[in-house]
């Protein structure tokens, strides 16, 4: 299947303003360096291209999280696709 962006969104829900960030790098491989091994010099370069500072992801965040009125919507929960 082919992911379409964004991958990453946000949606009030009554008093909770709902994040969802994607972790999804790679999905015919997943689990990619989940055995505890460090990862390669051009996997890290990925994240960082990907979910790191300057990031579209990243600078979404950073816009979507400054505009949550908290008086509004005082609870922020944050989803992701995989377990952090």
């Amino acid at each position: 299947s082919t992911l379409r962006a964004p991958h990453h969104y946000s949606f009030d829900w009554g008093l909770a303003h709902v994040v969802v960030l994607g972790t999804e790098d790679n999905p015919s491989n997943a689990y990619e360096r989940w055995d505890g091994q460090p990862l390669s010099a051009s996997l890290r370069r990925r994240f960082a291209e990907r979910y790191g500072p300057g990031s579209p992801q990243h600078t979404f965040l950073a816009r979507d999280l400054a505009a949550v009125r908290r008086s509004v919507t005082p609870w922020i929960v944050v989803m992701t696709h995989r377990p952090m």
